[in-house]
């Protein structure tokens, strides 16, 4: 699920950034107050870790692979979210994160070797 075309690059884009917002409302300011509300007086580590495990879960449509790789991004903004008691600083870096992957993948697509994207040839 990634951009092939600019079209759908633009649409990555806006998805990118609805992303961010959304989940992190939903993984991390939502599931963070659910869980300690849950289970009173559970570390915070601990509701960090679990949150982050649901977040990869709900990404299992992108296989064993994208579960471990989006569970460990979910632990990373929740750590962001505890640490700087802000839910816009891990949208922030969520947006970000999620817009840099389909420009990587739009470049890779679009332009082939990706050596030559992150280190062009001397011309």
């Amino acid at each position: 699920m990634v951009p092939h075309t600019a079209t759908e690059k633009r649409w990555f884009d806006r998805v990118s950034v609805t992303a961010g917002i959304s989940e992190e409302f939903v993984y991390r300011g939502f599931l963070f107050a659910y869980l300690t509300a849950l289970i009173p007086g559970m570390p915070v580590g601990v509701v960090v870790v679990l949150a982050g495990l649901v977040f990869g879960l709900g990404h299992s449509y992108q296989g064993l692979s994208g579960i471990v790789k989006t569970g460990t991004l979910g632990i990373l903004f929740g750590a962001v979210y505890w640490m700087t008691a802000s839910l816009l600083a891990a949208m922030l870096l969520h947006a970000a994160v999620d817009l840099a992957s389909g420009w990587i993948s739009w470049r890779v697509i679009r332009d082939g070797d990706p050596a030559e994207i992150v280190a062009p040839a001397a011309a």
